[in-house]
């Protein structure tokens, strides 16, 4: 019997019109796998695509589907049950394709993706591919679909909030890195790394506003902080304990979901940069875990803000718009 899964694939391929593939099969917990080469699928490539394409001066088209069948002698098709094969086993069919396309192809915008972030389709068939006959009870197939879609909204209060500032505005040193975190996802690594980097411009600037504000001498505050050499620097654990603390009367650690948060966040940067995955406790970070940890950069650097002068604090916009959506999906 036959598990056929359509994928639809995030990105671009570009396949030789009539090029002949070797097709190899692997086996994975008693299910025989078999990646077939990209494909077309009955949906357009997502984005626009140039009209025509050559490979190695032969034409070529633009692959948008990724097509893997799994074999066995039977699945369980009962209405209900979990998904057979299990979900486990698509993930990894899908994530390992991707993983060895990414490293032979140097495709940059080959990612990892979670089978909740694809839009999928899983057929089952007879051997010779033909169509199963119905029977109460038994399923024919699952399907998953999902889309991304983007955009902001411009209303009166939002362009109103536009021209408010002034034509030289220019943002805190930190704020582009705190939406590049966030724009990052669902890259974990690149997510975290830029979370924290967030972080450490934001105390630093901070704590720099509160010092000339202060009694501190410029000189001494510039001496003890900005020593040329980041070993002789204060941590940021410091700038988050000691010395936010010395300035406001607060330090981090009284809150000890977002010390927590914090530590986690740089433990998974920290990793990330010197294992190439991010981890935190030993765990490998999931999307959902880094989206809760890039979302926990917001509150970290909204504490602060609380503990600051009402003159260091900074302008921020209520948002104003609302949206609702309606999507038609057609089988």
């Amino acid at each position: 019997m036959l598990a056929q899964l359509l994928v639809a694939l995030p990105f671009h391929i570009a396949v030789p019109e009539g090029a002949q593939f070797t097709l190899y099969t692997y086996e994975d917990d008693g299910y025989l796998v078999t990646v077939y080469p990209p494909s077309r699928s009955d949906q357009p490539p997502p984005g626009e695509v140039p009209d025509l394409i050559r490979m190695s001066n032969a034409p070529a088209f633009v692959a948008n589907a990724l097509r893997i069948e799994f074999r066995r002698e039977t699945f369980n098709r009962t209405s209900g049950h979990p998904s057979d094969p299990p979900e486990a086993v698509l993930y990894f069919a899908i994530d390992s394709f991707l993983t060895r396309l990414r490293y032979a192809t140097r495709g940059t915008q080959v990612h990892r993706v979670s089978l909740q972030d694809l839009s999928w389709r899983l057929r089952y068939l007879n051997d010779d591919g033909s169509e199963l006959e119905k029977r109460s009870g038994l399923v024919r197939g699952l399907r998953h679909i999902t889309f991304t879609w983007s955009l902001i909204g411009i209303n009166p209060t939002v362009w109103e909030n536009i021209h408010s500032l002034s034509p030289d505005f220019k943002p805190p040193p930190w704020d582009d890195l705190r939406l590049d975190a966030q724009a990052a996802l669902p890259h974990v690594g690149t997510a975290v790394v830029l979370a924290v980097a967030c972080l450490e411009v934001f105390i630093s600037h901070t704590l720099d506003q509160l010092a000339s504000n202060s009694d501190v001498p410029g000189d001494i505050w510039k001496w003890a902080t900005h020593r040329g050499y980041w070993l002789k620097d204060p941590t940021t654990n410091e700038q988050y304990d000691f010395l936010i603390r010395h300035f406001t009367g607060h330090s981090l650690k009284e809150n000890p979901a977002l010390w927590e948060a914090y530590k986690n966040l740089k433990d998974a940067r920290n990793t990330f940069v010197h294992e190439g995955v991010a981890k935190v406790g030993g765990k490998v970070v999931s999307v959902p875990d880094a989206v809760r940890l890039v979302a926990r950069m917001n509150d970290i650097i909204n504490w602060v803000k609380i503990q600051l002068p009402t003159e260091l604090r900074w302008l921020e916009f209520e948002p104003s718009v609302q949206f609702e959506f309606e999507q038609a999906i057609l089988e």
